[in-house]
């Protein structure tokens, strides 16, 4: 091959491993369109990966990314064993450098290889929650010990974490874990000694697994809850299950983080959560973010007022020329909507409709979308918004056909 084409080749991987991160954090974007650059871009990997070494001295995530993932699927096992030892090399030092063999080894792991991992794992403490998350996005199934009770106890808090997280996401694992972080708080007046994300992650953990009993426990917790971040992990998980007494203290959380509340308002759905979206998005000059929100409601983009207005000669404005408005929409879609209904994408929340948008919508946002089907279908789905948009389709695919119509009515519980 020409130093040319090998040229090609390189900066069209790179470029499009940039959009593939752009993209991710974008609210909402087509997962069709996502999934043929997905695939370009192992494409150009795969050429790549045939050619002589490449001459390049990796500085950014994206060349960092590619140059381990072109020696991942090198033919070569020596080439590819001397890309693995690299990427945990990596790993070691935060930066680019590790942001990049976190998603080579996600995306592209080299098979028969974890055993290096859990070495590293009893290795080095400080690595063991980014390994966690990890195995996560890999669904990957680690030795039982390393998420028993008794091996989690006592350890920080930040480990915990991931380590719940990544339980919550294995429907291998059961309901007891789970429970034995919020059991005190399911009756009596025990108050939450955690902190409100490690018992978010627990909570999330036992709802995937039939827990009827967790509005009381996370109210306590929301009750007790002092820092806005760990604040916001509880109420997503209470805006996931479209609690309506929870309404007010989003809109009180909303006052210093709208961003945030905007993003909880819509995925509660409920008309009075969405009435209170509309009073967010009048406050002074909202961030984009807040109307970012609205995508996730409608389906399209809405727009804060008219976007042109007519003068007359006289001087008196004339109705807007088009209806993308949030209050047309909204005095639109409110008399349709019953109690208790949601909305998500311009329709009323369904499984059918749920797992159609979880199909055909990428981005930021899609980490809602997939949560909102696993707590339908009262079951882990064992991928996350991060995976490629094929191994999503296969897992929804998967988890779909073994669905029930009796569970259903979960989904506007």
């Amino acid at each position: 091959m020409t130093l040319t084409n090998l040229s090609t080749h390189l900066d069209s991987a790179l470029a499009l491993y940039r959009q593939r991160i752009q993209q991710q954090q974008t609210a909402l974007v087509d997962a069709q369109l996502m999934a043929r650059q997905e695939q370009l871009l192992w494409t150009h990997l795969h050429v790549l990966s045939r050619c002589a070494p490449l001459e390049m001295k990796p500085a950014k995530e994206e060349e960092f990314f590619v140059d381990l993932a072109v020696r991942f699927l090198a033919p070569s096992a020596m080439v590819q064993q001397k890309g693995y030892d690299l990427a945990l090399s990596l790993l070691h030092e935060p930066g680019s450098g590790r942001q990049a063999a976190f998603q080579a080894l996600s995306l592209l792991p080299p098979p028969e290889k974890d055993s290096q991992l859990l070495d590293l794992y009893k290795k080095n403490k400080a690595l063991r929650p980014l390994l966690f998350d990890l195995w996560r996005e890999r669904s990957y199934p680690v030795p039982a010990g390393l998420v028993s009770l008794a091996e989690l106890r006592g350890h920080d808090n930040d480990l915990q974490i991931a380590a719940l997280r990544y339980a919550a996401s294995q429907p291998k694992i059961g309901l007891e874990l789970f429970t034995a972080y919020y059991q005190g708080l399911l009756s009596g007046a025990a108050r939450p000694e955690k902190s409100g994300h490690l018992l978010a992650t627990a909570l999330w953990g036992g709802l995937l697994r039939g827990e009827q009993r967790l509005a009381k426990p996370l109210w306590r917790c929301i009750e007790s809850e002092t820092k806005p971040e760990d604040l916001y992990h509880l109420l997503r998980l209470g805006a996931i299950m479209a609690l309506p007494e929870l309404i007010p203290v989003i809109k009180h959380y909303g006052e210093q983080h709208p961003e945030a509340a905007a993003e909880l308002l819509a995925l509660h759905g409920t008309g009075p959560a969405l009435q209170a979206l509309i009073d967010l998005s009048r406050i002074g000059e909202a961030a984009p973010e807040v109307f970012d929100a609205w995508q996730w409601v409608s389906g399209q983009r809405l727009f804060p007022g008219p976007r042109l207005r007519v003068v007359s000669p006289e001087g008196e404005t004339a109705p807007p020329l088009t209806p993308n408005t949030i209050k047309h929409w909204w005095q639109q879609q409110r008399p349709q909507l019953e109690d208790g209904q949601r909305l998500l994408m311009g329709a009323v929340l369904s499984t059918d409709h749920l797992i159609l948008q979880c199909r055909t919508r990428a981005g930021r946002f899609s980490r809602n979308l997939l949560d909102l089907l696993a707590y339908s279908l009262c079951s882990p789905l064992g991928v996350t918004a991060n995976a490629v948009q094929l191994r999503r389709w296969q897992a929804i695919k998967q988890k779909s056909t073994l669905t029930s119509p009796a569970e259903e009515k979960h989904v506007s519980a």
